[in-house]
């Protein structure tokens, strides 16, 4: 959640009027994020892609908006698509163990 509030935060005033639909995708990611933790997967792929997930919307998000990101564009796709699998073969590894 702090990570959420802290990108939020930087990119602020750059957001005039996305601001409100900015918001709203910020905390639907971030309950994402959130109720992959409180899940209770037994091991933590799921988890770790959760978090991968809002950093590549973050990279977009600096580059939109004009912060300094250094190798954003070449970590979104990266964090993404690797957060993507790791939701998914997480997901589905848990519910192989549990049958």
């Amino acid at each position: 959640m702090i990570y959420g509030l802290v990108i939020c935060a930087s990119i602020w005033t750059a957001l005039g009027r996305l601001l409100i639909p900015v918001l709203a995708y910020a905390c639907a990611i971030t309950a994402m994020v959130v109720s992959a933790i409180l899940a209770g997967f037994a091991r933590p792929y799921v988890v770790i892609g959760a978090l991968l997930f809002p950093i590549s919307d973050s990279l977009i998000a600096a580059g939109r908006f004009r912060m300094s990101a250094p190798l954003a564009a070449l970590l979104i796709w990266p964090t993404y698509y690797l957060g993507q699998y790791r939701i998914t073969v997480g997901f589905l590894r848990d519910k192989t163990l549990r049958g």
